[in-house]
This record gives C-alpha cells, structure tokens and sequence, in this order.
C-alpha cells in the first residue's frame, strides 16, 4: 500500500473494543536500510468503536513494516511506501480497463502499460456491488482489488485513465504513487454528491439513468432499490474520507445530459463537498477533471462541455484536461467509451504535475476571451478571435485544417467546428488565418453578406472537429462568445484602414430584397415569353397577307413584264398629285 509522505500526515484507522488503547508501530521492513525512521504511537478506542492515529510527516520512500496491536487482535502490514495517494472516481470511463483499451488497438498491450518497470506504483480499487448507501458507510462492502504491486493481471484490471496517470506522473516526480479507483458506469452526479453538498442542490432525480444505453454493455447490473442520491458517496467514498491524499481525479457527466441546469449546480457542489470531506489536506485539495470527449448525441454534449469550462474559471485550484480531440469512432464498445485512455492518462498526469509540483513545462489549454466583427476596417465577414496570453505561454497558436470528419459519424453537422450567428441563425464559418504572432484567430464567414455577425462558437457539437492547437499539441478549449464591434489595435497591416461605422443590412431587408429580387425575375420571364409570342404572331400574320395579296393570286400564264413595277406606280402617282397640285392653284 501506499501512505501520503510529508508534508502532510498520513492517518491510519480501525475498531476495536471501546476503551481499548492501540498500539502503533512502524519500522523499516529492510534491514539493510538503517536510515529509515521508525515510530511508536498509540490511541484510545472512541465509544463507537473507532481508533484513529495521525503519523508524523513521512518522507517519500519504504517499504516500510506496520504493526498494529491492541489488547486482543494484532495486525502486520509490510511493504508499506510513503509518497502521493489520488483517488480517481466518476462512471463508466473512469472504470474502462487496461485491457478493454489494449486488446483492441495495440498487439503488445504490456509494452504500452509497462507493467514490469513500475513497481513503486500501488493500485486499490473499490468494489462495485455495494447494496447499502442511504447513510455513510464506515467500510467498503466490497473490494475488487487489494493493494497491489504492479503485475500484469493486476495492471489489465484497473482502471485505464487512472493507470496512464501514475505511470506518467511516476516517470516525472520519480516517487510511490498510490492509486484509489471507484466508480460505476451510467452513474449520475447525484450519486457522488456528500449529503450536506446534495441539500444545496434541490431536484436531483435517482442515482442511475438509462439515458447512456452504452454503458450496459460494461456494466450490466440492474438498478437497485438503494440508487438514490448520495447512494455511492455513502457507499464508495466516505469509507475512506479519513485517508490524507493528494489529489482528486474526475471522469463523469455523460449520464447527466438530460438536466444541464442540475450539473451546473451539482458539479461545484461537489467539489466543495469533497474537499471539505477530505480534511486532511491544508489547502484546497486539487481536483482535476476530464471534459466529455465526441461522441454522437444532442447538442447537450457540447453545452456540458462549456458548463465544465465554466467550473474550471469559477473555481480555484480545479483543473480540467480536454478531451475533445479524442473520439474513437471504431470503438466496439460504441462511440461514447473512448479507448484513448492513454492520451487521457498522460494529459491528468501533465495537468497534476503543473498544478501540484509546478513543473517547468507549461500546461495550459488555449482558451478565447472576446471576439469582433472587423467590419469597420473593410473587412465585414471576418471576426477577429483574442485569446488569453496566459494560456499561451509558447507564443502562440496552430492551425489544423486537414483534420475531418469520421466517416461513423452519420450526421456531419455535428462535426462543425466554427459558426457565426447571423440574422437567428448559425452559418458554418473555418479558421482562416493566425496574426499577432499567432496569438489571434481571424474567422472567416462566407455566408455573410454583409450582415452583423453577433455570436461565434467553436466546437459546439457532439462531434465536433478540433483545429485550433497550442504549439505543444493540446486543443483550444470550446468558446461561444458575442462578437463587438471593438476597435482594433494590432495595427494597419493585421487590421487595415479604419472606415468609420459600418452600415450592415437588416436580416428584415434582405429578406426582402430576395422577395423582390425574385418577383422582378419571374416579371422580366413573363414579359419575354410575351413578346416572343408576340413576334411569332406577327410573323405568321405577315406571311398570310402576302399569299391573300391580288399579286399574288395573277395567273402564272400571265407575263409578269406587262406588269408595272412598284416604282412605276409610284411615278405615276406623283405626276397625278402634282397636277391636281397645280389645278387648284390656278382656280386659286
């Protein structure tokens, strides 16, 4: 097993007779290694039954022998490491196995665990048939494993996330990591929430939904008549809130999507309540999370996804690992159980080592803070995108554009990645370009016309496809912000020339103007047709009324020179004119 080393106290409890006095002694296990402390302690048993011994602050190392006796039992606990314990919990991700993630994906799946380099990393995982919850258990009901040694049967059992994470986090601090696993597919967040964190949050419903039908398929046991709120706190957690830790792990919300305005509420209660449970840390107790990688669904997912931002910028010392750039769209375990939890594992133990040991590599996720519609600079559908500096602490931005859409994914409208509001309604938009050293995105909006943009969001659905990076690989965080009309200042080159105000088209107009502009066709079509009609008509008019003429009804016998010509008759009319003409000027 694995205890936590200093600087805080590790604390060892138990029963035993009341008034009894226990007897603590632990001493190095070795020999051969003279240099490890030993200590004597002891307590009195309470009335209900309970000891509890705090130790002194240990430092990392071991293994070290406990002996544990009172007046009628006697206890030996060996191999005993002193470094850093996390628990991590949550539903039916959490839980996914080494081997449900190996088997399928990788041929080797013991060169990918590294089961046998990693001795000093202990796992414990609660059981998950617990049938008593309505009050705080004061023991597990079931263990699935004991503490273990790294083996390879061991190793193919636990959870994935939670494995990944200490095997990588052990590579960097170099220290025993002890590693706690509960938790229980489909559940919901009500289940983990301590009683006094569930009374801020009223409305909950049961523990368990058959909303995510995918997570029968890795849990199969029915409901149980005790799933109510509080159900798995009381059962999973609470036997061990007396256990000083390090840090909280945290892979849950798929099972809470049909009440978004609940896991708002319930989310930080939770945390608080934890950590306010787990007393034995000074500070805040760090407390890290998974947001929901892609998976097909509702627009919920992606609205969850911004809840959870929301969480990591409203609490302190809470940190959040992305998951949104990695979906398994070929998991046979369907879409929703992602098996890539080795990404997963290695970005909670990047995250954890940047919060709690403040490594010297920087771990931020790239997040947008206010956007502008650059129609004043001559640029009307184009949106400027400032992002934090503070999550940029590399210099900048990088842009995937080659990354699609999975062919498993039926609808492709969940795979937008960028989209403005115009006129009520969303139009797809893409990354068009990085300024400002790559500290600033330009969105570019063909469906513009220029129109007011007045929102844009990215990565706002189920599926949605990443393609805004840091320069160390990690994805920029989901965002839906309004979009100003701020002035910019970057300069004439990224900016232009300013214009002054920008006049835009009402929707209302334009809608408008389409109507005319399509009354004014069909107009123009009738009129065509019409006088081509018309022209036809004439034509055949024409052609009747020369083959009706009297020239053209004359005799072929007669000889057409005898015949005046047109010019003829028309001589002759002019000499009679111009005789009348002078007839009546003399009787004038």
């Amino acid at each position: 097993m694995v205890l936590q080393r200093s600087p805080y106290q590790a604390k060892l409890w138990g029963y035993a007779s009341p008034g009894d006095v226990v007897t603590i002694v632990i001493k190095e296990q070795v020999p051969s290694k003279p240099n490890l402390p030993s200590y004597q302690l002891q307590d009195s048993v309470r009335p209900d039954g309970k000891w509890l011994i705090s130790l002194p602050p240990v430092s990392a190392g071991g293994p070290y022998r406990i002996e544990v006796t009172s007046s009628t039992d006697r206890t030996v606990l060996t191999d005993v490491m002193f470094g850093d314990v996390f628990v991590c919990a949550g539903q039916s991700n959490m839980e996914f196995t080494v081997s449900s993630t190996f088997k399928q994906i990788y041929t080797n799946a013991m060169k990918e665990s590294g089961s046998g380099n990693y001795s000093r990393v202990r796992m414990f995982t609660v059981g998950s048939n617990a049938r008593k919850g309505s009050i705080p258990q004061q023991a597990f009901q079931e263990i699935d494993q004991k503490w273990n040694q790294t083996s390879r049967s061991a190793v193919e059992m636990f959870s994935a996330a939670c494995w990944f994470f200490g095997r990588d986090l052990y590579n960097k601090i170099k220290v025993p990591i002890g590693l706690v696993s509960t938790s229980w597919g489909d559940s919901k967040i009500e289940c983990w929430l301590p009683s006094k964190a569930f009374k801020q949050c009223p409305g909950a419903g049961t523990c368990v939904t058959a909303l995510v039908s995918a997570d029968r398929d890795l849990d199969p046991r029915p409901p149980q008549p005790e799933w109510n709120p509080s159900f798995l706190w009381n059962a999973n957690v609470a036997p061990m809130v007396d256990m000083a830790i390090r840090g909280i792990l945290w892979y849950q919300g798929e099972s809470n999507l049909e009440d978004l305005e609940y896991y708002k509420c319930a989310f930080p209660a939770l945390i608080e309540g934890w950590r306010k449970e787990f007393q034995s840390h000074p500070e805040q107790l760090p407390f890290v999370f998974v947001q929901l990688h892609p998976f097909p669904g509702t627009l919920a997912i992606p609205q969850l996804r911004l809840d959870q931002v929301e969480v990591l910028h409203s609490v302190p010392n809470v940190g959040m690992i992305s998951a949104v750039d990695l979906g398994d769209a070929t998991s046979p375990f369907q879409q929703i159980h992602s098996r890539r939890k080795l990404e997963i594992g290695h970005r909670l133990a990047s995250q954890i080592g940047h919060m709690v040991y403040g490594g010297t590599t920087s771990f931020q996720y790239p997040n947008a803070t206010r956007a502008n519609q650059m129609a004043e600079y001559g640029r009307p559908c184009e949106v400027m995108v400032e992002f934090d500096p503070a999550t940029l602490p590399d210099g900048g931005l990088s842009l995937l554009k080659n990354n699609s859409c999975p062919r498993e994914v039926g609808d492709k409208r969940m795979c937008r990645s960028l989209e403005v509001m115009l006129g009520g309604e969303w139009e797809p938009a893409f990354a068009y370009k990085l300024v400002a050293n790559k500290t600033h995105l330009v969105v570019n909006a063909p469906g513009c016309r220029n129109r007011r943009i007045t929102d844009v969001r990215y990565l706002y659905g189920a599926w949605p496809v990443s393609t805004v990076f840091s320069r160390e690989g990690l994805p920029a965080l989901p965002f839906w912000l309004p979009v100003g009309l701020g002035k910019c200042n970057l300069g004439k080159t990224i900016c232009g020339v300013h214009q002054g105000p920008h006049q835009f088209h009402s929707d209302w107009m334009t809608r408008w103007t389409k109507i005319r502009l399509a009354a004014l066709a069909m107009l123009c079509c009738v009129v065509f047709c019409c006088w081509l009609c018309c022209k036809r008509c004439c034509r055949c008019c024409r052609r009747s009324a020369r083959r009706s003429s009297p020239q053209a009804q004359i005799s072929p016998a007669v000889d057409s020179t005898l015949l005046p010509t047109t010019s003829t008759v028309y001589n002759r009319t002019l000499q009679a004119n111009s005789r009348d003409f002078h007839a009546t000027r003399r009787v004038a």
